[in-house]
């Protein structure tokens, strides 16, 4: 794990009898993202991973970026963020 740590394949380091603690608040944060960007992430790793062309992952991965530059979360990031608040992502999303 330190090695891992060391060669920056990982983000964080916990102690065994800390995982599950450490990776339910990881998980927690990463859900109170916008769920159609965790989704497009989630395909662009499983899409890229098995890419060798770089250009072709980078006209994939700016597509994308477009794609959620055009959502209501993203104008929801950006107005709460000029507004110093947590963003409110279901109600963007209207759910």
């Amino acid at each position: 794990a330190e090695e891992a740590f060391s060669l920056r394949l990982v983000d964080k380091v916990v102690p065994a009898d800390e995982l599950m603690d450490a990776a339910t608040a990881m998980a927690k944060a990463m859900g109170e993202n916008p769920q159609s960007a965790l989704r497009m992430v989630k395909s662009l790793i499983t899409s890229n991973m098995v890419e060798s062309d770089t250009d072709v992952v980078q006209r994939r991965e700016m597509a994308s970026l477009v794609q959620c530059y055009e959502t209501p979360e993203h104008k929801e990031a950006i107005s709460a963020f000029l507004e110093k608040r947590d963003p409110d992502f279901q109600k963007a999303r209207g759910s």
